[in-house]
């Protein structure tokens, strides 16, 4: 089964191949059975001070046999491993006396003060890691411990924490110390140029799109701020859903949902205003910039914490509510924002079960039908603003039906969905969503 199909649940129209294209973040939230048996055996291994057994579990649970994230052989008693996380690859030994690992970020031509001060910089927000220069002076993250000092948790959460923050750090690094020059970047597979210009494209017309719908909205601003916000928030979870930039964009669009949801007691009004210069900046990135931080990387931590059903649920309630103004008084651009937002937002904080995913990515495939058909894909679920109902539906039964297995029976409640618009659609199918009745994973509870 390809990771499309497994991931999404999406049939294949006439069974014609789909572009192998990547959406969204990756998460290590949700993993098989034999994976947390390993972990479990990795505790008790460790508490008997058996480290290489130990050590040989550890990376089994990390390992994602689909994707091929993690190497580690043993000889000698010594366990040699590699890592892709993103852009990065982490290199390591570890055996009874000690654990090392290492990830090479950048290249320095020459050093200068600026750079030296970054990394110390860095170097204070970091808690198992650090910033050095090795003896090429290579810009290098480095994690190193006692073995009877590194439990499964603390080795977990340091390589996350080196992993995290070399595979961010090097593109930012890079775009601003042109001394610095990119390594150990093999693995990474370019994306074609084809695909490249359809992504910059639609960020292009997302962002413009957004502000022209400021411009001639018929509201005054001063008493709902929020209308923008949702605007704008809408656009930035989305780009990072469905282009899934790296670098700069990347961190961009974290530091825009951050600079929101600060309780700096700043205005509505004034957050809007970051938001919006922020997307400015995003926008102005010419086609080679944002091209080259466009990319497809195999990655081995995730960045958001797992989240049950129930938060899905618990969000659509809450934020569905506050449409119903927009919707009354026909702000109908307004209620497809908040719609969005409410599918983004989950999708840029929550790393939800995989049925969830596989259903708000569905979403954007029927609101997003343009793009998507850009892409190359030939799942015709709209034409011309048209829903074509019957494949909806089919898509819908289709995802509930690939998740049987692990997560028991799921059954939408398709009574409710409306064809009418792209936002009723949207509206009806948070709702059927958030009554939608999903157990546990089979996997996750063994």
């Amino acid at each position: 089964m390809d990771i499309l199909k497994k991931i999404f649940g999406l049939s294949k129209a006439n069974d014609d191949p789909q572009p192998d294209v990547v959406f969204g973040r990756y998460t290590d939230a949700y993993k098989d059975k034999a994976k947390y048996e390993a972990w479990d055996v990795a505790m008790k291994e460790f508490d008997l001070e058996n480290y290489t057994a130990y050590f040989e579990k550890f990376f089994y649970y990390l390992s994602d046999e689909d994707l091929g994230n993690v190497r580690f052989s043993t000889t000698e008693g010594v366990t040699y491993f590699e890592l892709f996380q993103g852009s990065k690859l982490l290199v390591g030994t570890a055996d009874r006396n000690a654990i090392r690992v290492e990830s090479k970020i950048a290249k320095a031509e020459k050093l200068n003060i600026g750079l030296l001060r970054r990394l110390l910089e860095l170097n204070f927000t970091l808690k198992y890691s650090r910033y050095a220069l090795d003896d090429n002076e290579w810009v290098t993250m480095i994690f190193d411990a006692k073995s009877k000092d590194t439990n499964p948790y603390k080795l977990y959460y340091g390589l996350k924490e080196l992993a995290l923050n070399s595979d961010k750090q090097d593109d930012i690094l890079e775009s601003e110390f042109k001394s610095l020059s990119g390594i150990n970047k093999a693995h990474i597979r370019e994306l074609s140029a084809e695909e490249k210009k359809t992504k910059f494209d639609y960020l292009q017309r997302s962002i413009t799109g957004a502000f022209n719908i400021k411009e001639h909205i018929k509201l005054n601003l001063d008493n709902f701020p929020g209308s923008i916000s949702y605007l704008y928030l809408d656009v930035i979870y989305r780009l990072d859903y469905l282009l899934k930039p790296e670098g700069f964009v990347m961190e961009q669009f974290e530091k825009l949902h951050r600079a929101y949801y600060a309780q700096n007691g700043e205005a509505p009004g004034h957050k809007n205003l970051t938001l919006e210069h922020g997307l400015e900046e995003i926008q102005q990135r010419s086609y080679d910039e944002l091209s080259a931080e466009l990319y497809q990387v195999t990655s081995t931590f995730g960045i958001t914490q797992p989240s049950g059903h129930e938060r899905l649920v618990e969000f659509i309630q809450k934020e569905i509510q506050n449409l119903q103004y927009y919707e009354v008084h026909g702000h109908h651009q307004i209620v497809q924002s908040i719609c969005n937002y409410i599918v983004g937002y989950c999708l840029f904080n929550y790393s939800l079960p995989t049925p969830d995913k596989s259903f708000l990515h569905l979403y954007y495939m029927v609101n997003e039908y343009a793009f998507f058909r850009e892409l190359g894909f030939t799942h015709e679920l709209v034409s011309d603003g048209t829903l074509h109902k019957s494949r909806i539906i089919s898509e819908i039964k289709r995802v509930a039906q690939i998740h049987k297995d692990e997560f028991g029976e799921i059954i939408p409640d398709l009574s409710g969905l409306s064809f009418e618009s792209l936002m009723s659609f949207s509206k009806s199918y948070l709702l059927m969503l958030s009554r939608l009745k999903l157990s546990p994973s089979k996997n996750i509870n063994g």
